[in-house]
């Protein structure tokens, strides 16, 4: 992996997975101690060799269905604490069991519990197998990933709100509102753009919100790279969101014609409109995509 940047970057460029895995090492022997842990695997990037220096460490783990109220809420983190210090714990909403946390050198560390009875081994993917002390639960050893490409598809509803918010342009320039503008902007590339471009390679993308490279392509990443830079200006603001439909709309609709789906003209069109009179000027929309 390459960096360029005018900071040292020493530390990105001498990390190694070493925490993540001295971490997973102890978390595997505490929780196969604890006579209420009946199975424990590691998910996420780290098990299905997609990991890197910067993976957080997935661990879910089965318990017997009496420890399942000791480790709501608050509880689970008495275990959390058996296997590493940390800064920040925060217990994820009922009815899940378990949380996030950072540890002192900042690791990040997932750990979920699940109640035998509600447990479905054939919904386990992609994972590895820590331990299984009943042995029918985490069958395998290991499940890879799935492959990450699949056959295209057209997202209607990320159509559907990348217009809405195109048209919101309007609003965010009338009410001269150039930072939530910027904001504005970056949500039609990260929510609009980004699963187009995916609906294109057929990548279904879940997780992973902290990694982006994987599922586009490169031609993809250099549209993204080239897109104007924002700034608190309602000029930059009118000029990124014109860029980005001049790359979301002739390849959305080259998407739909490929894959049989319908384009919404009559959306497009009202949208341009509305945006073409509150700026003054014509929004050209290429014929093809680039």
């Amino acid at each position: 992996m390459q960096y360029v940047s005018r900071y040292p970057l020493r530390g990105i460029r001498e990390a190694t997975t070493d925490r993540q895995l001295a971490l997973l090492d102890t978390a595997a022997a505490v929780l196969r101690d604890d006579d209420r842990v009946l199975a424990a695997w590691l998910a996420g990037s780290l098990a299905v060799g997609r990991g890197d220096p910067f993976s957080d460490v997935d661990v879910h783990c089965c318990v017997e269905d009496s420890a399942a109220a000791e480790l709501s809420g608050e509880g689970w983190k008495e275990i959390l604490g058996r296997i590493t210090p940390t800064v920040m714990a925060v217990a994820f909403p009922p009815p899940s069991i378990g949380g996030y946390s950072l540890t002192p050198d900042w690791v990040h560390v997932d750990l979920l519990f699940q109640p035998r009875s509600g447990f479905e081994p054939a919904k386990l993917d992609g994972y590895r197998r820590l331990f299984d002390k009943t042995g029918e639960l985490v069958l395998q050893a290991e499940s890879p990933a799935a492959p990450i490409e699949g056959e295209r598809y057209f997202p209607a509803a990320t159509v559907e709100w990348f217009f809405y918010m195109f048209g919101k342009l309007v609003a965010v320039v009338g009410r001269n509102e150039p930072v939530l503008g910027m904001l504005g902007a970056v949500t039609i590339r990260d929510t609009c753009l980004v699963p187009l471009f995916c609906a294109e390679r057929g990548v279904r993308r879940g997780g992973g919100a902290k990694r982006l490279r994987p599922f586009l392509s490169a031609e993809q990443h250099a549209l993204l790279e080239g897109l104007p830079p924002f700034a608190p200006t309602l000029d930059s603001v009118i000029d990124s969101e014109l860029a980005l439909a001049q790359i979301f709309v002739p390849r959305g609709r080259a998407l739909a014609a490929a894959t049989g789906a319908h384009w919404p003209g009559a959306l497009e069109t009202a949208t341009v409109r509305h945006v073409e009179r509150a700026i003054g000027v014509p929004v050209v929309i290429p014929e093809h995509a680039p």
